[in-house]
């Protein structure tokens, strides 16, 4: 065991396991690009900042050479800016982004960004993006058209459109309005 370290460096594939509750002040490095961030017994919900930014939880510089993400069993969120969103199909609340992979996170907040549902992809919880892409989503969609409710969309929770609010549906489905 040990505390007090700032900044911590693996020069080997890094596997950071938080446990219950562990916290890093400073930045987190991976030299070899394919370590673990793992937050499966972390006690509290989980805010990941895809990409590395700083003040994810348990970090409170950025963090580098992470590919994979684990979560835990609470209402966790990944966040990010502008980025593509590729939600696994046949495997809610997982997914990857910018060569980062994630699971158990049953939020993503970015309000620029664009989730992409694939075949089957969805969350259990909240998604707050500006482009939503059923391109190749095998089920059929239905679209209130006055309250702008999408049904059979992927998401449990809360569904948020920003800014100028794009929707791509599958054409080979049987989608209606």
């Amino acid at each position: 065991a040990w505390t007090g370290f700032k900044n911590i460096t693996d020069t080997a594939v890094a596997n950071v396991d938080f446990n219950t509750g562990g916290s890093v002040t400073g930045a987190l490095v991976s030299t070899t690009p394919t370590g673990t961030l793992n937050y499966a017994t972390y006690a509290a919900p989980v805010n990941y900042k895809l990409g590395g930014a700083a003040l994810s939880t348990g970090i409170t510089g950025t963090n580098t050479g992470f590919t994979t993400i684990t979560g835990n069993a609470n209402s966790n969120t990944i966040t990010g800016t502008g980025a593509t969103y590729l939600l696994a199909a046949a495997t809610p609340d997982a997914g990857s982004s910018g060569g980062q992979a994630w699971t158990n996170f049953k939020n993503i907040t970015d309000t620029t960004g664009t989730a992409n549902f694939q075949a089957s992809g969805s969350l259990t919880g909240n998604l707050s993006a500006q482009t939503l892409n059923y391109s190749t989503y095998t089920q059929d969609l239905t679209l209130n058209a006055s309250t702008g409710a999408i049904t059979n969309n992927g998401v449990t929770g809360t569904l948020t459109l920003n800014g100028t609010k794009t929707v791509n549906a599958n054409s080979g489905q049987n989608n209606s309005v």
